[in-house]
């Protein structure tokens, strides 16, 4: 530690900042899922997000 304290503290900030995307990931997922059991309009949102994420493989092979 006492080489490269720069490159120390470097790789402890990406380290929270990864930890910190993680908590965000999770935390929308939970969000998500609360949302799917609530009402109309929550759900009606839900599969637009899964339709969204869904075409980006399938569209890639067929421009190749």
């Amino acid at each position: 530690m006492a080489g490269n304290p720069r490159g120390y503290k470097g790789a402890k900030q990406r380290k929270e900042k990864a930890r910190k995307a993680w908590q965000e990931e999770k935390r929308r997922r939970k969000r998500e899922q609360r949302k799917e059991g609530q009402g109309m309009d929550d759900q009606a949102q839900k599969p637009a997000g899964d339709k969204a994420i869904l075409p980006v493989p399938t569209d890639e092979p067929s421009t190749l």
